[in-house]
């Protein structure tokens, strides 16, 4: 996998968390090695929520 926003390579992470809603302490996403950025689920549902916004208010203009 592919960083965004750099360009680099994307490996597998863990992360460590406080207990959630659901109970859980880690969770699965990805990190890239050259920038730090990462991506998990909830970050990629936001990031589609945002996109479909943006295109709703697009068309309202």
């Amino acid at each position: 996998m592919t960083c965004l926003r750099c360009r680099g390579l994307m490996v597998r992470y863990w992360f460590m968390e406080l207990l959630d809603e659901t109970g859980q302490e880690h969770c699965r996403g990805w990190r890239c090695v050259n920038c730090g950025d990462l991506l998990d689920s909830v970050i990629l549902q936001n990031e589609a929520r945002r996109s479909v916004k943006a295109s709703a208010a697009a068309l309202r203009t």
